[in-house]
Formats: structure tokens, C-alpha cells, sequence
């Protein structure tokens, strides 16, 4: 999960007023302390159109590439293919990573996460891929141009027919057993965060209480 901490900080201002709010319950300094977590920092924070929007982007910018017949042609026309760089590819794919590894995904998603990885995986061989092809930018040679033109074309057809077909979406029951483990999972992390942020704040102004009693004597010994 990733907390959208202005947010939070945001939330703990206004959201007691207007919000209903889960009480929670943690022992600390010998006495119960209360920790509110607002109903907010319960949901996902996603939509559906992020994760989908993810994959149209990636479908398009692969849909896009096609590859010369020759390797001399390739790098003739290598400035058309500035975007297949091993930085390019590295960050789609790494994009591809963090969305099928996101918890939220099929709570938001409502498809089964194993589709998700199946996409990554299946495009992971484009790294390599890409590595040969940049360099047949700077030094062509045949051989090598075509064996990388083929693993490309392989990876590609295979992601792409896999992103064509989404599985069926999960079930009600199983949404509801994410949904509320997510809810759970959220809920510690916002507790974790509140707590840090509490310890920070008590060591900020312990460091503040310190540095005045500090200058207060410093004061009344230059008096003397």
C-alpha cells in the first residue's frame, strides 16, 4: 500500500468532524491510548483506471514497435527506435512489475493477480531482446540483428496475446476475503505510520525543550 501521507495529515485534521471513524485501541506509556484510523486511510488507493490505464499505455507502446526486415535498415532508421532503449524497456517492464506485486490490485482490479504476472512475465524477454538491438545501432551485424528481431517479435506476440484475453473477474466471496484483508493490512499500516509520526513529533520537541533550556542558561551566565 502505498499511504499518501499529506493526505493523512490532512485526514487527521478534518476527518474526525465529518467522517465516522474505527477506533483502535494500543497500549503505551502505562495508559490505553485511542488511535482513530480514519474511514479514508481504510480504502484503496487506487482507482480501476489506474491499473487499467497502466496496461493500455503498455499495450499501445508495444502494439507501436515494428521492426525493420534487416539489421541495416534498423540502424539506418535507429533514430525511429529511441524508444526501445534498455532504460525504455527497463521501465515499462519495471511498471508491469509493480503493478502485478501491488496489493491493492485485485481488490481494485477485480482479476485475479496470476493474469497480471503472466503479462509480466511473458515480457520479460524484451530486456534482452533490447540489449542486442541497441547495439546493432552502433555495429550491425546480421546474424545477431535477426536472432534478437525473432526473440522480440516472440516476447511481444506472446504478451500481447495474453492481454487480449482478461480472465474472468473474481468472485464476490473472494473480493469480500481480499477486501477484508487489505482493510486489515491498511489499518496497521496507518497505525504504524501514526505512531512514528507521534515518536517523531515527542523527539522534535524534546530536541526543542533541550535546546532552550540551553540558551536560557547561556543567557543568565553572560548576565552574571
Amino acid at each position: 500500500m502505498k499511504i499518501n501521507r499529506s493526505g493523512i495529515v490532512l485526514l487527521l485534521i478534518v476527518l474526525p468532524a465529518i467522517l465516522p471513524n474505527t477506533a483502535l485501541f494500543a497500549q503505551g506509556s502505562g495508559r490505553s491510548e485511542e488511535i482513530r484510523v480514519p474511514s479514508e486511510a481504510l480504502r484503496p488507493y487506487y482507482k480501476p483506471e489506474d491499473f487499467s490505464g497502466k496496461l493500455k499505455e503498455f499495450r499501445n507502446w508495444l502494439e507501436a514497435i515494428q521492426l525493420p526486415a534487416s539489421g541495416a535498415e534498423f540502424q539506418k532508421r535507429a533514430k525511429d527506435f529511441d524508444n526501445i532503449t534498455i532504460g525504455d524497456v527497463r521501465t515499462k517492464l519495471m511498471s508491469l512489475r509493480d503493478l502485478a506485486t501491488d496489493p491493492d490490485l485485485e481488490e481494485v482490479s477485480r482479476l485475479p493477480r496470476s493474469w497480471y504476472e503472466k503479462i509480466f512475465n511473458a515480457a520479460l524477454p524484451l530486456q534482452s531482446s533490447v540489449e542486442t538491438l541497441n547495439g546493432i545501432k552502433i555495429l550491425c551485424e546480421e546474424r545477431n540483428y535477426q536472432a534478437a528481431k525473432r526473440a522480440w517479435e516472440r516476447a511481444a506476440a506472446e504478451t500481447l496475446a495474453i492481454m487480449s484475453k482478461p480472465p474472468k473477474k473474481l468472485s464476490s466471496e473472494d473480493l469480500s476475503a481480499i477486501a477484508a484483508k487489505n482493510r486489515e493490512r491498511r489499518r496497521k499500516e496507518y497505525i504504524k505510520w501514526y505512531r512514528e509520526k507521534q515518536a517523531e513529533e515527542l523527539r522534535k520537541a524534546k530536541e526543542k525543550a533541550a535546546s532552550g533550556g540551553k540558551k536560557k542558561k547561556k543567557n543568565k551566565e553572560t548576565e552574571e
